[in-house]
């Protein structure tokens, strides 16, 4: 006969049985004759939740749940007597106790998956008793569970002065403490879903406020995914517009920015509503008045990033934001005066107003916003900013100051294209050229190396990008900058050896920039002395490799596109042995500068007086080789990097596709010609053009016998290539099923032909002189 009183005597010393008889308490609530006795039935929980109240061992956690099930069953049925004995038993379940020793190998962590779905359903009654204990305990499950050690530390007394403490090493710590962390089967479970399924009823408020803050405890992506898919976001929005206590508001605004720092962000900027984002901004705004506390202002600020994330990379959100009054209340903020003393900005006062900055650069990249904000006066009041020393509204530190025009400059460099025609009216450039001037000549602090503390060279940087940005918007602007003395300000900085490489290297992509297209800028540019001030970076050292390689660069760019094509300049280059520079570099430099070389060199050879230049030239680790050894070991070293089969002496293999590499990349979908792309693509088409430009028979002396095999290669490089583009066309026509008609077919086999013989001849001239070098060194 079943007993109407579960047993809950005590397991035997070293038994693996647990301490209550759970299966009789199970059939006291599905039992005939006991299922409706809750009276009975509390008594049983009450005393089941006194002996758990020490916590609930992880070898019962499955027999707990069960019990919970039956209970939650009996409670939605009538068993309203069972509540009190509920609640406690729930509140045990936030406490989880593991076994001391090794990590139990019967214990399976997903039956936590059941427990929080279990518990989770009581957060969907409608009863904070039964609804905030079970919340609290899924917060619990979350956090991580220690075991205890194996053994306690022992403290020995050698003597009456000084005790001796035994410590564990580390390794026996790590066999003696286990740390259970059950995060990911809570995550598992249906138990997020519950709980915003929970927040949805609008529970009282103290039962919200638990459901928010569990929530925040889950941040993983699938969390964080679970939480949006459930509809937590509209939720939490209209529970900020309800709220008025900082601390619960912090709460929900840190789960909403762990929510947007995850995958997740991407659906929340589509799914968000104009509702929503209301009920946010009306939060935001309330928070926005004078006397504010410092909580309210970290709140405020935690709000503002919320609105900026939101913002990012979402023209729709942007947009709403505009017709819901955001966008003027945000340009109120950053640009209308305000009543402020000076000494009353803390960190937390300056982060805001640099969030205003970055949102109101993130909200233009809508039209309307972006309108709105002109009329407003924003370009007026960042040119006013970032001119002057002091602030227009309120009154900031030194260094306050200098972060905005940062902020300033940042947000100008966003927009200036697509403001322009108001910046030239407003006397963008000459402002602009001022404050560099001004920046760029205050004195060197006594004793530090740098040239500039660091929050100018910071807003210097801003004011060189901004710059770029504007030299990049047309040949107009290009010579309004040259004519308003920008080369004198750049070359300043070019010429101060203390300056951070970054502004060398942002200066030379300006100067370039600035001479693209603009005959007149390239002659302002040498007549400022630009082609001197260069010549020491085409040497340029450094310990940091990334760094020299783009200093470099840039200093190349700078003679690609501020010295050739310009006579006087080519002029002062030469005298200055620049082309003895270049091949210097090209000999010793990374892959990616050879090219950038090669292309600069191929341009400077239009003018007739390099190639003099470029025949003098003698490489610095063998006197007797010069220009055509170097570029037919830098064919060498990229037909072995494009992976093409050699013959000896690096003859031409094969007649087929004598240009062709194991390792080039081949399309099977015909969408751009390969075999076009390719030419920028490495050095040969390069070296072909140099050498076409150097003369090919100049070389037949000077070259050693293999060098000359590989030349004859080279100088039928354009063949070659033709006959690619005709394999490239025929190839394209089969894979699209077209047959071409027979005079089109009798021209593509008759390009393929002549190809392949030139190849055979090729391969002809190439055995002639591997014979001469086959009689000078004996094969042994």
């Amino acid at each position: 006969m079943t007993l109407l009183v579960p047993s809950f005597a005590s397991p035997e010393p070293g038994s693996d049985s647990v301490r209550v008889q759970y299966e009789k308490i199970i059939k006291l609530f599905s039992g005939r004759h006991t299922s409706t006795m809750y009276e009975r039935q509390a008594a049983v929980l009450d005393k089941l939740a006194k002996i758990l109240e020490a916590g609930l061992p992880f070898k019962e956690v499955e027999h707990v749940r069960s019990i919970l099930e039956c209970a939650l069953a009996k409670y939605e049925g009538g068993g309203a007597l069972l509540k009190p004995a509920l609640t406690r038993l729930l509140q045990c379940t936030r406490n989880l106790v593991p076994e001391s020793g090794p990590k139990p190998s019967n214990f399976d962590a997903e039956v936590i998956v059941g427990l929080a779905d279990t518990v989770s359903k009581f957060c969907l009654l409608n009863d904070p008793d039964l609804a905030i204990p079970a919340v609290e305990a899924i917060h619990s499950l979350g956090k991580p569970v220690e075991t205890p050690p194996l053994t306690n530390r022992t403290i020995n007394f050698r003597n009456q002065a000084q005790p001796a403490v035994t410590e564990p090493s580390d390794s026996e710590y790590k066999e003696r403490k286990i740390v259970w962390n059950f995060l990911e089967q809570v995550e598992k479970s249906h138990a997020i879903s519950n709980l915003v399924s929970s927040l949805r009823k609008k529970p009282e408020m103290p039962a919200r406020l638990a459901i928010v803050q569990t929530l925040r405890h889950y941040s993983s992506e699938r969390a964080c995914e679970a939480i949006v898919s459930s509809g937590a976001i509209p939720l939490l929005m209209e529970l900020m517009r309800e709220l008025e206590d900082v601390s619960a508001l912090r709460i929900i605004a840190e789960l909403i920015r762990n929510v947007l720092s995850s995958s997740a962000k991407a659906k929340v900027t589509e799914e968000i509503s104009d509702q929503d984002l209301q009920n946010f901004t009306t939060a935001f705004s309330r928070l926005n008045r004078g006397n504010m506390f410092t909580n309210e202002k970290h709140l405020r600020n935690e709000l503002a990033i919320i609105l900026v994330n939101v913002t990012e990379d979402s023209t729709r959100v942007c947009r709403m934001l505009c017709d819901l009054g955001v966008t003027q209340y945000v340009s109120e903020l950053l640009i209308s005066p305000r009543a402020a003393q000076p000494g009353q900005h803390a960190d937390v006062d300056v982060k805001f107003r640099k969030l205003l900055f970055h949102l109101s650069s993130a909200i233009c990249t809508d039209e309307k916003n972006l309108k709105l904000l002109l009329q407003n006066g924003i370009l007026q009041y960042l040119l006013q900013l970032i001119s002057s020393s002091t602030d227009p509204v309120q009154k900031w530190s030194e260094s306050q100051i200098l972060g905005f025009q940062q902020q300033a400059v940042n947000f100008l460099n966003t927009i200036i294209s697509r403001v322009s025609s108001q910046w030239a009216a407003s006397g963008g450039n000459r402002l602009l050229h001022d404050t560099l001037n001004r920046i760029i000549s205050l004195p060197r602090p006594v004793g530090e190396i740098p040239r500039f503390r660091v929050d100018h060279s910071n807003f210097i940087s801003g004011m060189l990008r901004l710059l770029f940005s504007i030299s990049e918007l047309g040949p107009s602007h290009k010579k309004a900058l040259g004519a308003q003395g920008f080369f004198d300000s750049l070359l300043r900085i070019i010429r101060d050896e203390f300056c951070r490489t970054d502004h060398w290297r942002t200066a030379f992509l300006i100067c370039s920039s600035l001479c693209q297209g603009c005959k007149q800028n390239k002659s302002l540019f040498g007549d400022a002395g630009g082609v001197e001030a260069l010549m020491r970076f085409l040497k340029f050292e450094s310990p940091d490799l990334a760094e020299k390689e783009a200093v470099i660069l840039a200093s190349i760019e700078c003679v690609w596109g501020a010295v050739c094509g310009n006579r006087n300049n080519e002029k002062r280059f030469f005298q200055e042995n620049g082309i003895f520079y270049l091949l210097n570099l090209l000999e010793r430099s990374t892959y990616v500068v050879q090219r950038h070389i090669m292309g600069c060199l191929l341009d400077i050879l239009e003018n007739p007086k390099a190639r003099s230049h470029i025949l003098e030239w003698r490489s610095s680790t063998c006197e007797t080789k010069g220009a055509a050894h170097l570029l037919v070991k830098l064919w060498l070293l990229e037909e072995n990097r494009l992976g093409v089969t050699q013959g000896p002496s690096g003859s031409l293999m094969s007649d087929l596709k004598p240009l062709r590499g194991a390792h080039q990349h081949v399309s099977s979908k015909y969408v751009d010609s390969h075999v076009i792309d390719e030419i920028s693509g490495n050095l040969r088409a390069k070296i072909y053009s140099t050498f076409c430009k150097l003369g090919f028979d100049h070389f037949k002396e000077e070259l050693t016998l293999s060098e000359r095999v590989k030349l004859a290669l080279i100088s039928k490089y354009l063949d070659f290539k033709i006959g690619e583009v005709w394999d490239e066309i025929s190839d394209e026509l089969d894979y699209e099923g077209v047959r071409p008609v027979s005079p089109d077919l009798d021209c593509i086999l008759t390009a393929k032909l002549v190809v392949r013989e030139k190849a055979k001849a090729v391969q002809l001239k190439q055995q002639e002189i591997r014979s001469h070098l086959n009689l000078k060194v004996p094969v042994s």
